[in-house]
């Protein structure tokens, strides 16, 4: 009887360990493969030329406006003195119309004015004497002519002089005055510009972290907008992880999931990406026990506060679970 129950028993034990093993793979969260990933800065300049100084190496931590390269700048320095000389033009030629002629021109023309009127008065005086004159017989009707003749040149000459005086007490036109701003504003606008490319030429850094790759070194001709190096940040630090169909259902845009340092640490992220399209298992999952040839990629994000908990190195192997 003893006997019996025993292998009774024992063919039970086996038919339930079959029985387990036709089971299909529960559909609970459970701990899934995956690495680090940091995004790249490639830092590049929009301009090509020669590089001339380059700041950084690889693996070194640079810091934001921090400065990485130079390239010549020989016709941009050029460029930017021309366009100053051009605006110092511009503001000399607006002053010299807003302020009309300069003082000692203008007491020029009121000293030969003085002349013209001095002369003016000789000239009608002689003019009255020739009247006298022809009237008591002792002249020409001709000189008479040139007196008067005379005496109208000098007034219009006084005359003349008047305007110019009054002319160069006066500013610009007000359409030669507005020219002359709009000069000063486009070469103003052309100095800005010049400024600008110059500035393009030495190169700072607009995030903080590593320096992942140096691509050209000193002496070297870049292209223009061609990567000189490549940053990493922290900020942009995420985990890359693959989960069955199966589980799909489980997981959410926003989810906060738990990401297994290899040290034993934890670290909370939110899913910020499912895949819409199955792949095929990497070749490389990180795991030997991964039997699914349909998976679905899953990205989620760190924030700030749990980045410096610990450090994090990209392509660095981790679990992930809900």
């Amino acid at each position: 009887m003893l006997s019996y129950r025993l292998i009774r028993f024992s063919s039970l034990g086996v038919l339930w360990a079959m029985l387990a093993a036709c089971q299909p793979e529960s559909s609970s969260p459970s701990h899934y493969t995956g690495y680090l990933e940091s995004q790249w800065h490639y830092i590049a300049a929009p301009q090509a030329g020669w590089l001339i100084t380059l700041n950084v190496k690889e693996g070194e931590q640079v810091a934001s406006e921090q400065p990485l390269f130079s390239l010549d700048d020989q016709t941009q320095k050029a460029d930017l003195a021309a366009a100053q000389a051009n605006y110092r033009q511009a503001q000399a030629e607006l002053a010299n119309l807003s302020t009309g002629a300069r003082t000692a021109e203008i007491a020029q023309l009121r000293s030969e004015r003085q002349q013209a009127l001095a002369g003016k008065v000789l000239a009608q005086q002689e003019w009255q004497r020739q009247k006298q004159l022809l009237q008591q017989g002792l002249t020409a009707q001709n000189q008479l002519d040139k007196a008067q003749t005379e005496f109208e040149q000098a007034s219009a000459q006084v005359e003349s002089l008047a305007h110019k005086i009054e002319v160069a007490e006066l500013a610009g036109r007000p359409q030669q005055l507005e020219a002359a701003q709009q000069a000063v504003q486009a070469a103003k606008a052309r100095v800005d510009a010049a400024d600008y490319q110059l500035s393009q030429r030495h190169i700072t850094s607009n995030v903080a972290g590593q320096v992942e790759e140096v691509v050209y070194r000193q002496g070297e001709f870049v292209a223009a907008a061609a990567p000189v190096l490549a940053i990493s940040t922290a900020q942009s630090a995420r985990v890359r992880f693959y989960v069955p169909q199966r589980d799909l259902a489980l997981l959410s845009q926003g989810q906060s999931v738990q990401v297994i340092m290899p040290e034993g640490a934890l670290i909370k992220a939110h899913i910020n990406y499912i895949a819409s399209e199955a792949e095929y298992t990497p070749p490389v999952i990180y795991s030997a026990q991964s039997r699914d040839k349909l998976v679905f990629l899953i990205e989620a994000s760190f924030t700030a506060s749990d980045l410096g908990k610990v450090t994090l190195h990209p392509g660095q192997p981790v679990e992930v679970s809900l």
